[in-house]
């Protein structure tokens, strides 16, 4: 039995200090389903730039998690979250408390989310849980392969819903660099040339020997 092949896939989580235990109870969730969790350390520190304490946790992310509940509205720390997210294209999951809006930069006319109940958490978690899910199963990514540190490089996009891998293009290249698709490194210590056709296969991949058409992305 092959196992579904699933990217490498993280989120960002943005919350208020005051519902931090409901932060920690979704990171430990996410945490089993192989989801690699970001949140920033709220704690002041003298001298550190807001911007350079975030960035790096937000950059690489996949989606931006977003915990909004009745104390964010008064969370500075949410505002430069969002902030910089934008900053970055990068897209959210929200999870509003009833009665509280959400901000104009994540709201959007037709903008869904997820409806937070801190009486029935674990109905609100489940509901996370499966939308991130989602998401990570519907996202390609791209695995760039480089030999004696970038002597030599391939590339290839796996479409993780169908199973299937593609050789990139410069259309591909373009996703990645706008931030729509995220890609992964790995590097070799020597010169393989079957290695590069056999890896799809060692996931359990079906490798379609031409790069992918816009529609096969999901784009």
């Amino acid at each position: 039995m092959t196992l579904p092949f699933h990217p490498p896939y993280s989120v960002f989580i943005s919350y208020p200090d005051e519902d931090k235990n409901f932060k920690d109870i979704t990171v430990a969730f996410l945490t089993l389903m192989d989801i690699t969790c970001y949140v920033a350390e709220h704690q002041p520190r003298a001298g550190e730039e807001i911007w350079d304490k975030i960035t790096p946790m937000i950059q690489p992310s996949s989606r931006v998690l977003l915990l909004y509940t009745r104390f964010a509205p008064d969370s500075d720390w949410i505002k430069n979250e969002i902030r910089i997210a934008r900053t970055f294209k990068k897209k959210f999951i929200p999870v509003k408390e009833d009665d509280i809006d959400l901000p104009p930069p994540v709201k959007g006319g037709d903008k869904e989310y997820i409806t937070f109940d801190r009486n029935r958490f674990i109905d609100t978690l489940w509901k996370i849980c499966d939308q991130v899910r989602e998401y990570r199963d519907k996202i390609p990514h791209v695995f760039h392969f480089t030999v004696n540190h970038g002597a030599t490089n391939k590339k290839l996009i796996v479409t993780p819903w169908n199973g299937v891998a593609y050789w990139t293009d410069s259309y591909v290249d373009s996703l990645v660099t706008g931030g729509q698709v995220q890609e992964t490194e790995i590097d070799f210590a020597c010169w393989e040339p079957l290695f590069f056709s056999q890896w799809p296969a060692m996931h359990g991949l079906y490798l379609i020997n031409r790069p992918p058409k816009p529609h096969e992305l999901g784009f």
